[in-house]
């Protein structure tokens, strides 16, 4: 079944939509022979400076090359509806960001191409460089559809005027004493699809899985997922009105209010920018019990070739080019991430706003060899935002507490997420 697509017209909108044309001016024999330039798109960088930036590397790109680039930058929110407008327009795309999850929704209709052959005959593109985790985004079916490009993933943000010493287990987590009269344990993980997302994170801690090993249902309210969910519903410490005022205000953790908030690299980068004199600490996410592997989540972006496009030589050559050291970290820098190619994955090759976050950002980097992808199944993200992520930020962490079951929960979610994948 192939994504919803917005009606076309919608496209027209263009919503915080930037196009950048970048003409080559030398020429090629290694081309597609077409003059047509490649439709690229990207998410828009935050920073006037970056989008700059972006396009001054595809100009380097067609200057090498001669191979005419379109590129758009679409701000990240607005960026999917965007895109499924552009499929089923005049202005296809051909190449393309996709986020993670979506691979297999794409992958499931044919909207984008199976890449296996073209990249075992290319010296430039080795799967083996890519964080395993990483290239695991990119398979369906047991075929590649994509190439990663940048990767992020959550880790524990602590106040160190709270906390003295980063809890290594969940009862450690739970047990921190938090004494301020106005302040409390811990931020929260969001609503919808944001309380999805960090959930995975708990159960993954738990030894708990999303689907089960054979990909033919939900798992996540077993009794592994239950804890998780607990673990999550304990730390949002009901019984102290504190908690729920905190969380419900604005930038608490960076006003020194919370002891704890999950976040990643462009949290550091805000916290540094808006509160310069924070005196906070990053840390791996703790497991369950102290002394096992600490896991956390995982989220970025990978490159995608249409099957529409003529153009997949040219696609395959600027992928290349993007994939390059140099290139590859730039590109990370206007979000944050990291690159997904291990070995330029480095603490020294990543911007900060000030020099002691080097450290923090180097707990990121460790907890990105135990992130955890999510499920590459048609219609993931649909269950994580509608489904999931509902069943625990409107249930599970309800300030009614007649709404927090957690069993009840996590079983109707189940429910819905097995008739919305498998039918059943």
């Amino acid at each position: 079944m192939k994504p919803k697509k917005i009606p076309t017209i919608l496209f027209s909108l263009l919503i915080a939509l930037t196009v950048a044309t970048i003409t080559g001016c030398k020429p090629t024999s290694e081309s597609d022979g077409s003059d047509e330039p490649i439709n690229f798109w990207a998410y828009q960088p935050s920073k006037q400076t970056d989008q700059t930036a972006y396009k001054n590397l595809i100009a380097e790109f067609s200057a090498e090359t001669g191979i005419k680039v379109k590129l758009l930058m679409v701000v990240k929110d607005s960026y999917n509806k965007s895109l499924n407008a552009a499929i089923s327009s005049r202005s296809k795309p051909d190449l393309a960001y996709l986020d993670q999850p979506r691979i297999s929704d794409y992958a499931h209709d044919n909207t984008i191409a199976k890449l296996d052959e073209d990249i075992a005959a290319n010296p430039n593109i080795d799967n083996d460089k890519f964080f395993a985790s990483g290239l695991a985004t990119t398979m369906y079916n047991g075929g590649q559809y994509g190439v990663p490009l940048n990767m992020t993933t959550s880790v524990l943000f602590y106040n160190k005027d709270i906390v003295t010493t980063p809890p290594t287990s969940w009862e450690e987590w739970l047990n921190t004493p938090v004494t301020g009269p106005n302040q409390s344990l811990f931020d929260g993980i969001g609503t919808g699809g944001y309380a999805g997302w960090y959930y995975q994170v708990f159960l993954a801690n738990n030894g708990g899985k999303l689907l089960n090993d054979a990909g033919t249902a939900v798992a996540f309210n077993d009794a592994k997922g239950v804890e998780a969910a607990q673990m999550i519903q304990d730390l949002y410490t009901f019984a102290k009105p504190q908690g729920s005022i905190n969380r419900s205000a604005n930038n608490a953790f960076g006003r020194g209010l919370i002891a704890y908030k999950l976040g990643s690299s462009s949290d550091i980068d805000a916290l540094d920018t808006n509160y310069p004199n924070l005196n906070y600490g990053i840390s791996l996410i703790p497991p369950k019990v102290k002394g096992e592997t600490s896991y956390s989540n995982m989220g970025g972006e990978n490159l995608v070739i249409f099957n529409h496009s003529p153009k997949k030589a040219n696609c395959l050559k600027l992928i290349e080019f993007l994939l390059r050291k140099e290139n590859i970290n730039k590109i990370a820098s206007f979000t944050g991430n990291f690159p997904a190619i291990e070995e330029y994955a480095t603490i020294d090759s990543i911007p900060v706003i000030k020099e002691e976050s080097r450290a923090r950002k180097a707990v990121i980097l460790e907890q990105l060899k135990y992130s955890v992808p999510r499920p590459v199944v048609p219609k993931w993200i649909e269950v994580n935002d509608q489904y999931l992520g509902v069943a625990i930020s409107d249930k599970v962490l309800s300030e009614d507490p007649a709404r927090r079951d957690i069993q009840a929960a996590l079983n109707e979610a189940a429910t819905a997420a097995n008739r919305k994948l498998f039918g059943s």
